[in-house]
């Protein structure tokens, strides 16, 4: 089974993120990927990303997971030993 998204696919989730800047009135902000790594075409200001962030903290699982200080998990290895890691966020403004 292919798990890779679809040129397609991926077009209109391009489309549709887009669309949601713009309901959004994110006036001089335009995606041309999902993931905002370098590309000339991604664009933004630093109002329009203030903007997005305070929608985003909207969303309770995202406020969660941006206000979390640290997270513990285990999991097993390819050898099935347990083990655990630690993430800590690094926002001194927490």
């Amino acid at each position: 089974m292919d798990c890779k998204p679809s040129a397609d696919m991926t077009r209109l989730f391009i489309e549709q993120m887009n669309i949601e800047s713009s309901s959004m009135k994110l006036n001089h902000t335009n995606f041309n990927n999902p993931h905002g790594l370098a590309d000339s075409d991604n664009t933004s200001t630093a109002s329009d990303m203030a903007i997005m962030s305070m929608h985003l903290l909207n969303i309770s699982v995202l406020n969660q997971v941006v206000n979390t200080i640290s997270h513990k998990t285990e999991y097993l290895d390819n050898e099935g030993v347990n083990l655990s890691i630690e993430w800590t966020n690094t926002n001194k403004m927490l």
